[in-house]
This record gives C-alpha cells, sequence and structure tokens, in this order.
C-alpha cells in the first residue's frame, strides 16, 4: 500500500499537491467559520445584554426624573425597533423567544401599563402584548412560556379595560 502510494503521488505531484492545498484550504475556511460563529454569538449576547438593561434598568432609573418624558419615549421608539427587528430571526430559539415575549411585555407596560409610570398609549401597549403572545404561540407547553403568556394577557385585559372605561367618559 505504501509502494503504491508514494508511486501514485511520484507519477501525479501536481494533482495531489492541489489537492492537499484544497483540503487544507477548506479545513482553514471551516476552522475559520466557527471561530467567526463563536465571536458573533458572544456580541449577539453581549447586545442583548444591553439592550436589556436598556428596558429594563436604566428605563426605570429614567422614569424617576421630573422632564423625562420625551427621553423614555425615544428609549420605547428605539426598544420598538430593536424588538421588532430581532423577533424576525427568533425562528425556532426557544430562549430568544421567551426573552424577546419578556421585552414585548416590559414595553408594553411603558407604553401604557396604568400601574406604572407610563407613556400613556393605550393602543401601542395593546399591540405590543400582542406581538409578545404571537411569539409564544409556538411554545404552548413550555412553562416559561405559559407563564409568560398569563402575564402578557392579565396586563393586556387590564389596559383593553381601562381603555374601555375612558373611552366610555
Amino acid at each position: 500500500l505504501h509502494y503504491r502510494a508514494a508511486k501514485f503521488v511520484s507519477r501525479h505531484r501536481l494533482t495531489v499537491g492541489l489537492g492537499a492545498l484544497t483540503l487544507l484550504g477548506i479545513a482553514i475556511g471551516v476552522a475559520s467559520t466557527i471561530t467567526e460563529r463563536r465571536v458573533a454569538e458572544r456580541r449577539f449576547d453581549e447586545v442583548r445584554r444591553l439592550a436589556h438593561y436598556v428596558l429594563f434598568d436604566l428605563y426605570d432609573d429614567v422614569s424617576n426624573l421630573s422632564g423625562s418624558t420625551k427621553v423614555r419615549a425615544e428609549m420605547a421608539n428605539r426598544a420598538t425597533d430593536y424588538l421588532n427587528t430581532l423577533s424576525r430571526e427568533a425562528k425556532n430559539d426557544r430562549g430568544l423567544r421567551l426573552e424577546l415575549a419578556d421585552g414585548y411585555l416590559r414595553l408594553g407596560d411603558i407604553q401604557g401599563n396604568m400601574f406604572r409610570t407610563n407613556l400613556g398609549d393605550t393602543r401601542a401597549a395593546l399591540g405590543t402584548y400582542q406581538k409578545g403572545l404571537d411569539l409564544l404561540d409556538p411554545l404552548r407547553d413550555d412553562p416559561g412560556a405559559v407563564r409568560l403568556r398569563t402575564l402578557i394577557e392579565l396586563h393586556r385585559s387590564e389596559e383593553r379595560r381601562v381603555g374601555k372605561a375612558c373611552r366610555s367618559r
């Protein structure tokens, strides 16, 4: 076997060399792709953490400041854009769906939850809650999804009740 392989290589040096270079290139390409994927996933996780911080922690701190309505409205608009963009990519990622649904719940509260400091936009809040519910639809039996779905439904029903009471006045 060794003799035949050596004869084959000596007779077809150029072809064997190009084949070896091709295999080496493929191996380097695969390794590079794996490394880049890991870097992209780390960056994506960092962006998710930053967005969570802005939407949850920073918003609460800013809402305590007087005259911050304009800033809070801009933060809500940016959060809406971020969540909408990210939700298009959530497909089969259970964790991302749950995180986004939680974000939509929080954003709906920011837009119109009467029990918190809000922007007074009940219609936008109802639409935002619905987006959260839509994300949870494929996760019917997931315990985390059931908890979130219950919370979103509760907040949505309160908004509907308050909205009807305000319109009837």
